[in-house]
């Protein structure tokens, strides 16, 4: 490498630059408040459970408790508040309970799952009348605690499930508000991540015969120009084209009477699009092909027993299909590991990455842990998550959903699937 860089294009002016000089205007740059590279937007699925949102904001140092002194909280802020009593309460309950006995806002017996034919929205108004709903309906013992002074106790003043129904009820609304405001800085961010919303795409997939009622527009009822109206301009946005511009162009096909070659023309778009959030994304060079029944991948021994069981038993139990097995083989020598890191959030460095990374203060005998090395590991061979959140500016809303809410990699009440089968398949059978 040479010590300067030659053909530097700087207002009409090419000029020579030494190294050192360039890492100085660099360095002044990135310095400088107006220039700052921004922070990524956050990154939480739309079924994160509080821990994990929880996790996040304490990770990335971001204050979700409002200051209490100020003299009118908003809803929002008063929805954080309320969320953090009823988190209290649940830890007062368990702190007198044995281990085997103690409560959970989640198991795998409540996951939650939001489809793409109803997906979350959240906006402050959409919190402010959940709040208000929640406080109107709770049972009148709970709410006393949580909206008003009543005391907190560690006796529970109804039946367990009852209480734990509505315990999670409001827990849903503290993480809306929570979410808000983590997403709130980056709506910008999360608006242009609207050409992925595949909402439109799977709506006219599931239409019988579309084709035929598209070239039979003007017959059509006026509901159901409206609705195909918005799912065919949604599809043209996954093209990369604004929604306005795809409106006035949707709009010029249909006074030409053109509207199916107005979605033939960004319709392969979309379905690539769809296509791409279930494909390996890159190859993991340390998963080998055995024989059409198993492929195995080289893990570092991570050098405890416990720890050894927690892998196999989560991977090889979750990764199978039908007679296909995947194995995991120990070897000291092994790039793919599990790391540990108080307080983070659990993540892999890349798709198809090689380091798995946990937060050391949760016990792996929660069920929750369990579920997320199953779903880490499927970024380790090379898989995307599979749900989607954008900020709408039609709907004025944060929108999220999970493009198939029985897949591992797209939600908490997912599982192996053949979809993911296919792949490993396709990508490492041979």
């Amino acid at each position: 490498m040479t010590d300067q860089i030659d053909g530097i294009l700087t207002w009409g002016f090419v000029v020579k630059l030494s190294i050192k000089n360039l890492i100085f205007i660099l360095s002044f740059v990135l310095s400088n408040k107006a220039w700052s590279i921004p922070e990524p937007i956050v990154h939480l699925p739309p079924d994160a459970a509080t821990e994990d949102i929880l996790r996040y904001a304490q990770q990335h140092k971001i204050q979700l408790r409002p200051d209490l002194t100020k003299a009118v909280l908003s809803d929002i802020e008063l929805a954080l508040v309320y969320g953090e009593k009823n988190l209290n309460w649940l830890k007062a309950i368990n702190a007198v309970r044995p281990e085997g006995q103690k409560l959970s806002m989640t198991n795998p017996n409540n996951r939650i799952s939001y489809p793409i034919s109803s997906p979350n929205k959240y906006n402050p108004q959409i919190i402010s009348q959940k709040l208000h709903t929640l406080q109107a309906e709770m049972p009148k013992e709970m709410a006393a605690v949580i909206f008003g002074n009543a005391p907190v106790s560690s006796e529970l003043p109804m039946a367990e499930s009852e209480y734990l129904t509505w315990a999670r009820k409001a827990d849903r609304v503290y993480q809306s508000a929570a979410r808000w405001q983590l997403m709130q800085p980056y709506l910008s961010s999360y608006e242009q991540r609207s050409q992925n919303d595949l909402r439109g795409y799977y709506q006219l997939s599931q239409v019988q015969n579309l084709d035929q009622n598209l070239s039979r527009w003007n017959s059509l009822s006026a509901d159901q120009k409206a609705n195909f109206s918005i799912w065919l301009a949604n599809v043209c946005q996954n093209s990369g084209l604004g929604l306005n511009q795809c409106k006035i162009l949707l709009n010029k096909s249909i006074k030409k009477n053109s509207v199916v070659g107005f979605k033939n023309k960004f319709w392969g778009r979309s379905f690539g699009l769809y296509k791409s959030y279930f494909q390996i994304q890159a190859r993991q060079d340390d998963v080998q092909f055995v024989n059409k029944n198993e492929n195995k991948l080289f893990f570092k021994d991570p050098g405890s027993l416990e720890l050894k069981d927690f892998l196999k038993i989560n991977l090889e139990d979750e990764w199978k299909w039908q007679d296909w097995r995947f194995k995991i083989d120990f070897q000291q020598s092994a790039n793919v590991r599990m790391e540990f890191e108080a307080g983070s959030t659990p993540h892999v460095n890349g798709i198809a990455g090689d380091i798995i990374t946990m937060d050391e203060n949760t016990p792996l005998t929660e069920w929750e842990v369990g579920w997320t090395i199953r779903h880490e590991f499927g970024h380790v061979l090379g898989f995307p998550d599979c749900y989607i959140e954008f900020y709408s500016t039609e709907e004025k809303a944060m929108v999220n959903y999970q493009l198939d809410t029985t897949n591992l990699m797209c939600s908490r009440a997912g599982n192996m699937k053949q979809v993911l089968y296919d792949e490993m398949k396709r990508v490492y059978g041979h």
